[in-house]
């Protein structure tokens, strides 16, 4: 949804050229990242197989995170997530420090 309406908006601003010239795309089907406007050159690609709790932790959830809230929180969710191994095995409590 968010990237229906960016597109909508850089369309009715900028033209229908701006989508291929000023968004990206994290996707590994480069099909529709063109049909939906944007250069596959501007597609961030990765393994097909990366699903789950782990695509957060590739670059598909890690280039958005970041950009986000900056690469000190990413990294502080990256520490607790090699965390979350050992709790789902052992069931040992985890306290992460704020």
């Amino acid at each position: 949804m968010g990237a229906v309406l960016c597109r909508t908006w850089l369309t009715t601003e900028l033209g229908p050229a701006a989508v291929a010239k000023h968004m990206v795309a994290v996707s590994t089907n480069l099909k529709l990242v063109k049909e939906f406007g944007i250069d596959p050159n501007n597609a961030f690609a990765f393994w097909d197989w990366v699903g789950g709790r782990y695509s957060v932790c590739s670059a598909v959830g890690m280039l958005p995170l970041s950009l986000q809230y900056g690469f000190d929180i990413t990294e502080k969710f990256l520490e607790g997530e090699q965390l979350l191994p050992a709790y789902s095995v052992n069931g040992t409590s985890v306290t992460l420090s704020s």
